[in-house]
């Protein structure tokens, strides 16, 4: 059980995460145990290795990265925004058909109301017509049993 602890130690001390007073139990085992030597050889000649064969990556990899899983997140929102922006279109469409008929429709109900008004204003010419023709009338009256007050 204390090998496996060690042997945690090691890999805690390879990565740098083991803190000082482990490190000494580390060591003392280390100078005790042939095996966790052996351990440790091979645990550090495998950091070494990967270290020499490590390529550097881009620095802008870390951003590219993010950025497609912003992307792939964003995808499912896009296909949201279409669906809005396909409801918001027919329905400004819609908005639009219905705005153009009641404009026909009143522009329709002015013209009607102006062949009335210009009906009305000849008929109205014809009467004055007609009562101008007629000569004027003179009225006579006569009394019957008048009635003189004084």
């Amino acid at each position: 059980m204390e090998t496996e602890k060690i042997k945690e130690y090691i890999n805690e001390y390879i990565d740098g995460e083991l803190a000082f007073d482990n490190e000494k139990l580390m060591f003392l085992a280390l100078s005790e145990d042939e095996e966790l030597r052996k351990y440790y050889k091979v645990c550090t000649s495998s950091k070494k290795i990967m270290q020499l064969n490590k390529e550097d990556y881009p620095s802008n990899l870390d951003k590219l990265i993010f950025n497609s899983i912003k992307l792939t997140g964003t995808e499912v929102k896009k296909s949201n925004k279409n669906l809005f922006f396909g409801f918001s279109f027919a329905f400004s469409i819609i908005i639009v058909l219905f705005s153009y008929i009641l404009i026909t429709e009143n522009i329709r109900f002015k013209q009607d109301i102006n062949q009335t008004i210009n009906k009305v204003n000849e008929q109205n010419k014809k009467i004055e017509l007609l009562l101008n023709s007629f000569p004027a009338v003179e009225v006579k009256t006569s009394f019957d049993k008048e009635i003189i007050i004084n």
